[in-house]
């Protein structure tokens, strides 16, 4: 790898930030053969529990990690990278790759970095990271993005080859629409599960926790049925079936705060029960969904 110091097989990694996603990547790359050489982190004892975790080095200091280490990752909160890049910059880091986790930041957050010499980076796991106790379940099958400089990305391509994990590429330019994708079907889908948990505790007058638990099923069979079939041929329920008088009661009974978001993304449904079923007319539905207090409103082109 032209310009890059270390052969992939002696490469050590380090790790500036000591949360869920350090912890849980570190765990991950020790897990397939990589090195570690530690961890650091503002918070000393956060870096001191990651490194005895993973049996590897804690850091007391930036400058100590980044001698000791080929690859540096910042997994800190996003606030924090340009406070540690400004740090790193003023160490030898010449032909060291410098990446960070960040889903909306790209690496151009890293200037003057071919002034140092580093190769830069911004590496995002496709994966929520829900505790920092080490356990990677669901790392080994994520998609890995990446942008940056090509010697990182060959680096990165031949790092995952050996994870056994996909990676996708990405230009600068649409690093923020690919993290308004991953928001989309993680954290909004979480608002989703709330507001349908919320709804089936207001008719049954159960817990959150056990409307939750009533609805997982479906869920889970719902995320099967996509994984195995793709959205369209799992698309089920009253727009599939092309029932614009259950849709006209929902609207009728929504609360007010939801009508919103249930209208918005029934017309999403509704584009897709057409390419499904394109001998339907779908018209009806279109009109209860797009009126405004009145009725016959034509569909947007």
């Amino acid at each position: 790898m032209a310009g890059f110091g270390c052969n992939i097989a002696g490469c050590k990694f380090g790790f500036i930030g000591a949360g869920k996603a350090g912890i849980t990547l570190g765990a991950f790359f020790k897990s397939k053969g990589l090195e570690l050489s530690g961890f650091y982190s503002r918070n000393l004892s956060s870096a001191r529990k990651a490194s005895d975790m993973l049996s590897v080095d804690c850091f007391e200091d930036l400058y100590n990690l980044a001698a000791d280490s080929d690859v540096i990752i910042i997994s800190t909160p996003d606030a924090e990278i340009s406070n540690v890049w400004n740090r790193l910059k003023q160490f030898d880091i010449s032909s060291k790759i410098i990446c960070h986790l960040s889903g909306v930041h790209s690496s151009e957050i890293f200037d003057e970095s071919g002034d140092k010499g580093a190769f830069v980076c911004s590496l995002h796991p496709m994966h929520a990271f829900a505790s920092n106790d080490g356990n990677y379940g669901g790392l080994e099958s994520a998609y890995f993005s990446i942008e940056g400089d090509d010697e990182c990305i060959y680096f990165f391509k031949e790092i995952f080859k050996k994870t056994g994990n996909n990676l996708i590429i990405l230009n600068k330019e649409n690093k923020i629409i690919y993290h308004l994708c991953n928001v989309v079907c993680s954290n909004l889908v979480l608002a989703l599960i709330s507001i349908a948990s919320n709804l089936l505790a207001s008719c049954t007058g159960k817990s959150d926790e056990d409307c939750l638990k009533a609805l997982m099923p479906l869920i889970k069979a719902n995320i099967e049925n996509i994984s195995k079939k793709g959205v369209v041929e799992s698309l089920t329920g009253p727009i599939d079936r092309n029932d614009a008088d259950t849709v006209k009661i929902h609207l009728s009974i929504c609360p007010e705060q939801y009508i919103g978001i249930y209208r918005d993304l029934s017309k999403r449904l509704a584009q897709l029960a057409e390419i499904k079923h394109p001998e339907r007319d779908y018209n009806k539905i279109y009109n209860i969904l797009y009126q405004s207090g009145s009725d016959g409103i034509e569909k947007d082109s």
